[in-house]
């Protein structure tokens, strides 16, 4: 019995829906199986007290009902959706004029609009939501207009009209816990497989960060290897700029993948880790002195990696050109936050240089740190004042 309720659930459900597809799929599958049973009960209950008049409309929802599975199945679960709820409407809005207020018929709005915030309460859906629910809202108004027109069918006997009270009270209520029970099993079912999903894409996502770092650190080591066994110190200084671009970026993924989040990391965490790589690959603390102020800020990947490479290209530069044998050489890193733009600056004690005039000149490094500028929509600013001082300047990512 209940594998025949499960498939008859998953009629029209493919593998290409997304989650909140499928459960819509699944939900007006199982409003239309407890729509079905529930006129069935009533035609039965109708039959055994002689309320024969009121049987038309309940064959017609029977024979109209089961069109919300068919299209469900030819995947057009938003129509079905309407279908559903446009022949309740219908079959309420008769039969509440036909039975009068004073049966308590109106009672049986009450759980179908509850179906309605469940089945069409996404953000996807909820336009849908607000176009049934007004259709609804007209209906009830033209229920009670009638009723104050007095054009109600049948006048009912007491024992009739209590009869009828009791099954529309007993109904209404009964119908309301069932639809609520079936409606929040399937929602937890909804919510335990997007948890599920999630976790298993975390998973996934970890897995490639992690293999990223891998390689990178694969490249980094080759790089080393390279530049230990060349003979050149040119080519020696280009290997070594090649693998501290690469150590920037492999930093990101392995700080992505320690803190378990794929969205953002620590600034500050990573500014403080790619100095102090840096400052041991050219020889420790003895030959550079570094001053941090950073504040912590979590930056989305989109722009740590950029940040990342221009801090990088900053930094070797600074020991490229601002290094003199006569003095130490100072460093000043700052990332802070100020009025909704973030300020990246790098700033050295050594001889300063013309920005735009060595990039013009053909640096690379330089003309890279221009370009990663422009993709987080950054600008620079070169000072030259007891030193040079480059600061990046974007805005907050959202």
């Amino acid at each position: 019995m209940v594998q025949w309720f499960e498939r008859i659930q998953n009629i029209g459900v493919k593998s290409t829906y997304e989650a909140w597809e499928v459960h819509l799929t699944r939900k007006l599958n199982l409003l239309s199986i407890i729509g079905i049973l529930n006129v069935s009960l009533t035609i039965l209950f109708f039959i055994g007290f002689g309320f024969y008049q009121f049987i038309p409309e309940c064959i017609i929802t029977l024979l109209v009902g089961p069109f919300v599975i068919v299209l469900n199945s030819r995947k057009n679960f938003i129509w079905a959706g309407y279908l559903f709820y446009l022949i309740g409407i219908i079959l309420f809005f008769f039969m509440a004029i036909r039975m009068g207020l004073e049966t308590f018929f109106i009672l049986f709005y009450f759980p179908i609009i509850v179906s309605l915030i469940h089945v069409f309460g996404g953000k996807e859906t909820f336009k849908h939501l607000v176009i049934i629910g007004f259709l609804f809202f007209i209906s009830i108004v033209g229920v009670v207009i009638f009723q104050k027109m007095d054009l109600t069918t049948f006048v009912f006997t007491e024992s009739t009209l209590f009869n009828l009270r009791m099954f529309n009270i007993l109904s209404g209520f009964f119908l309301t816990v069932v639809l609520i029970s079936m409606l929040t099993i399937e929602h937890v079912k909804q919510e335990t497989l997007i948890k599920n999903t999630l976790k298993e894409k975390e998973i996934l996502l970890a897995e490639v960060f992690h293999r990223v770092k891998n390689n990178m650190t694969i490249v980094t080591s080759l790089l080393n290897l390279k530049m230990h066994a060349s003979s050149s110190e040119e080519v020696k200084l280009a290997l070594q700029e090649c693998r501290e671009r690469v150590f920037s970026m492999e930093l990101v993924h392995q700080k992505i993948y320690n803190n378990k989040s794929a969205s953002s990391l620590n600034f500050k965490e990573y500014i403080d880790d790619l100095v102090n790589e840096s400052v041991k690959s050219i020889g420790g603390n003895e030959k550079v002195e570094v001053l941090l102020n950073t504040e912590e800020i979590e930056l989305p990947l989109t722009y740590a990696i950029p940040c990342g490479l221009i801090l990088n290209e900053l930094i070797t530069n600074a020991f490229k050109h601002a290094a003199t044998s006569d003095r130490k050489l100072q460093l000043e890193i700052g990332f802070i936050e100020k009025d909704e733009k973030m300020y990246l600056k790098v700033k050295d004690n050594g001889p300063g240089f013309d920005f735009d005039k060595t990039i013009s000149s053909g640096s690379l490094g330089l003309e890279l740190v221009k370009s990663l500028a422009c993709q987080i929509d950054g600008s620079y600013c070169v000072f030259n004042h007891s030193g040079c001082c480059v600061e990046i300047t974007f805005q907050r990512p959202v």
